[in-house]
């Protein structure tokens, strides 16, 4: 059994395991987030490699599986190639290549030879979403969003196409996709301006995908100027532009790596739990506590946390975003920047990647919460941008 795993900062590795093994693995594996230990790591010296790596994960019978939860990672790891790159054959060396586009034509499903060594194949035409205006031609019910995700490049009657690889290739049918919502992003709060009834239609329009409910059918769309008359605890959305990073409020938290809360040091957690356990009491008073796991925090990790001032046609107001929103902006982990400030010796400057926000056009899913209705405080919480 071949695998592709994937770290969380979208770094892969293929991995096997024997086939007198897979029954020992039998049900622990599967599409998850999983912590892999005592396992061997050889040489991939596979006739079918997927990805560009030249080692690979060897399962043991002693291997480890364990499952995590809250995972703050890349989710598929996705390496656009650009149309042009494949139809001037310049990806045809590649391992692998992964598109993205709207469905322009779709051919017959075609079977080859008898059963049970019949084949099938269907031909389609993808279209690229950020350079042409396909998308507002067609018509809303015909919209389909595909992602093909290790395909392989090919000459195929004079032509360069993304075909099927052997094994690894996998393809999403409008599926709820991080870097795909990104191009729908675009293109639906392209046209997110002006007035209230306009900005209703647009917001209704992204049903023509399956974005989350939240952001769709149950979502309650509100303009800027109409949260602060809010008057019991609800979420709703806002399309609204980022316009200043609020600098004076930070860019970061530190984490527990096992949950991703944030941690308190022993004094702030003394203040605020009651009942205490033996082993809090005794931790060293510089000692650092997750909340959540109750429990000393040995290991740390930095985790976004920003405000910014937004704002729309009606006025502005300040959200919070947190770590997956951001980073989703950003296209990097708060992590990353902590080790580059370390590097240049330079943990006291805001962060100039975080100006990367200002000026973003985003659709927010945000919280208005019993604080902010009881102490009439107007910095609200985002749940979920896209």
């Amino acid at each position: 059994m071949d695998l592709i795993f994937i770290d969380e900062k979208g770094a892969k590795i293929q991995g096997g395991i024997k086939s007198h093994l897979i029954p020992v693995f039998y049900g622990q594996i599967q599409e998850d987030v999983v912590i892999l230990s005592k396992f061997g790591v050889g040489e991939n010296k596979d006739l079918y490699k997927v990805v560009v790596h030249d080692y690979k994960i060897n399962f043991y019978r002693c291997t480890n599986v364990t499952p995590v939860r809250d995972w703050q990672g890349v989710e598929y790891g996705f390496n656009f190639r650009a149309y042009q790159d494949i139809l001037q054959g310049e990806a045809l060396k590649s391992l692998s290549v992964d598109v993205a586009g709207s469905v322009a034509w779709c051919g017959d499903l075609e079977f080859f030879g008898r059963p049970p060594k019949e084949t099938k194949k269907i031909t389609f035409d993808i279209q690229d979403l950020i350079f042409n205006e396909f998308i507002s031609k067609t018509p809303a019910h015909e919209h389909v969003m595909v992602v093909i995700q290790h395909g392989k490049c090919k000459e195929w009657k004079g032509q360069f196409t993304v075909q099927s690889d052997k094994f690894a290739t996998r393809m999403f049918l409008n599926e709820e996709i991080d870097e795909v919502n990104q191009l729908r992003r675009s293109l639906i709060l392209k046209h997110g301006q002006g007035s209230g009834s306009t900005s209703q239609t647009i917001l209704s329009s992204q049903t023509i995908f399956p974005l989350h409910k939240e952001f769709v059918t149950d979502g309650v769309k509100k303009h800027v100027d109409e949260i602060s008359e809010i008057e019991k605890e609800m979420s709703c959305v806002v399309v609204a532009t980022i316009k200043i990073v609020q600098e004076e409020y930070g860019w970061f938290y530190h984490a527990c790596r096992k949950c991703f809360k944030k941690v308190i040091s022993k004094s702030e957690y003394l203040q605020n739990v009651e009942n205490v356990s033996d082993d809090i009491l005794q931790m060293p008073a510089t000692s650092l506590v997750c909340p959540k796991c109750s429990s000393e925090c040995t290991s740390i990790t930095t985790k976004f946390k920003v405000q910014v001032r937004v704002q729309d046609e009606t006025g502005s107001v300040s959200f919070v975003m947190f770590d997956r929103d951001v980073q989703k902006i950003l296209g990097l982990a708060a992590s990353d920047i902590g080790e580059r400030q370390l590097k240049a010796n330079d943990t006291e400057s805001f962060p100039h990647e975080i100006s990367r926000l200002v000026d973003k056009k985003v659709a927010f899913k945000i919280d208005v919460s019993e604080f902010n209705l009881k102490n009439d405080y107007h910095v609200y919480t985002v749940q979920k941008n896209m």
